[in-house]
């Protein structure tokens, strides 16, 4: 492995406000759902026979009964999952991002929608929902992701590399005017298999007996999230270096070589999950891997046979045009 590079912590940058965003969530589902049992406790219903999977539970409409153990337990398990997973990206004010319109979503949309759907059992909505309730509920989950999303600001960014690669990376030599262009592809039976767990787990959420529609959506999307990244193909040119998923190019993410310090060849990829916060990968068993350091301090890993020539074109590349640049 090449030398290591000197580290700055550019994701200091409102990472506070983000990491109290994140963590106000659960709270908010909290209040807002004991706000609105309050205002609408008239509403509930008396008796109401609960069904989840194979468990049958009655439970009487008092107050008492409707805020009390399952929602608290319920909100500090979705906070301790928030705070975990925002400690773990730590570095990565992307993910820190989507976090926080996740907070918003669980603050904000699950509240309404769960005392509704309660509501629906009851006298008030007379067992139905006002037309086009279903619609104005997806949006109303967008609108709270927007806010989130919006609400996390402007993210930080690593400064640009300007500096050349180290003299021990493997660089091919270009000419002045020599273009590049070099592809690949990638199978990751890892991304498959999760994928089918994933889809199994939305099969088992759509059979549970729920009316509900995020927690399948969710698992929906999750699902077709792993199973575009099945098949990759990695292109390295003008532009960069590019991994775009073959059935799904909309997906595609692309890394400017403002960003790249240097790429280098391992052996066999490290046992790390993918996307974890010092890095993101896309490896398939063993063999030899792509190893591009960031700027951010980062690493992006892609499992090739011709990780040798691939790390040989980006160095050169980067050697031609940053030397150019300091003579």
């Amino acid at each position: 492995m090449i030398g290591s590079t000197s580290s700055t912590d550019f994701a200091a940058a409102g990472r506070i406000r983000r990491l109290v965003l994140t963590a106000a969530g659960p709270v908010a589902l909290v209040a807002l759902s004991l706000t609105l049992i309050a205002i609408l406790a008239g509403g509930l219903p008396q008796r109401i026979h609960l069904v989840s999977g194979a468990i049958h539970t009655e439970a009487v409409g008092s107050r008492p009964v409707w805020s009390s153990q399952p929602l608290y337990g319920t909100a500090v398990w979705l906070e301790g999952l928030l705070i975990f997973t925002f400690l773990r990206s730590w570095r990565v004010p992307s993910v820190q991002r989507v976090l926080v319109a996740l907070s918003f979503v669980l603050g904000l949309a699950v509240p309404v929608t769960g005392v509704l759907s309660v509501l629906e059992k009851g006298d008030l909505l007379k067992g139905a929902l006002w037309p086009g309730w279903r619609v104005a509920e997806i949006v109303a989950v967008l609108v709270a992701a927007c806010l989130g999303w919006l609400a996390a600001g402007r993210l930080p960014r690593a400064a640009e590399v300007t500096a050349a690669p180290p003299s021990q990376a493997p660089a091919l030599p270009l000419g002045p005017f020599q273009r590049v262009m070099f592809v690949t592809y990638m199978w990751s039976w890892r991304r498959l298999l999760i994928a089918g767990m994933l889809a199994a787990l939305t099969a088992w959420v759509m059979s549970d007996g729920g009316n509900g529609w995020l927690a399948p959506g969710a698992c929906g999307l999750l699902t077709l999230y792993e199973a575009a990244q099945v098949s990759t193909r990695l292109q390295i040119d003008a532009s960069g270096i590019t991994v775009t998923p073959r059935w799904v190019p909309a997906l595609a993410r692309r890394i400017p070589y403002g960003m790249v310090r240097f790429a280098e060849v391992r052996s066999e990829p490290p046992r790390q999950a993918d996307d974890r916060a010092d890095g993101w990968r896309m490896v398939s068993g063993k063999g030899p891997v792509l190893a591009v350091s960031l700027a951010d301090d980062r690493w992006f890993l892609y499992s090739t046979k011709e990780a040798e020539t691939a790390a040989a074109l980006v160095n050169g590349w980067l050697n031609r045009e940053r030397r150019a640049e300091m003579a």
